[in-house]
């Protein structure tokens, strides 16, 4: 799971199909805390509501700040075309 993306690579998705994003939205679902709080008719932890939320923070903050290194440079990214509210609020409607 990588962040911008440089010329080539922008070229390449051109011709083929980038799937980062269905990527990134099936390992958010997939990591979301099991807390009564988030999850309705499924099977849940039993945890507080801090900890649901630190859980949360914790994932949101890994899948939306990525680190990408181009030529022996680093630096820190946001991924493009990934909205983790509109995963969640459409994760909300279907279930």
């Amino acid at each position: 799971m990588y962040g911008d993306k440089n010329l080539l690579n922008r070229m390449w998705d051109y011709f083929t199909r980038d799937n980062t994003v269905q990527y990134r939205t099936k390992a958010l679902l997939c990591f979301l805390p099991k807390w009564r709080g988030f999850l309705v008719n499924e099977t849940t932890e039993n945890m507080d509501a801090t900890e649901a939320i630190v859980k949360l923070y914790n994932v949101v903050n890994c899948l939306s700040n990525v680190w990408i290194e181009e030529w022996g440079s680093r630096r820190k990214m946001q991924p493009i075309n990934f909205d983790v509210r509109k995963v969640i609020c459409l994760t909300a409607v279907y279930n």
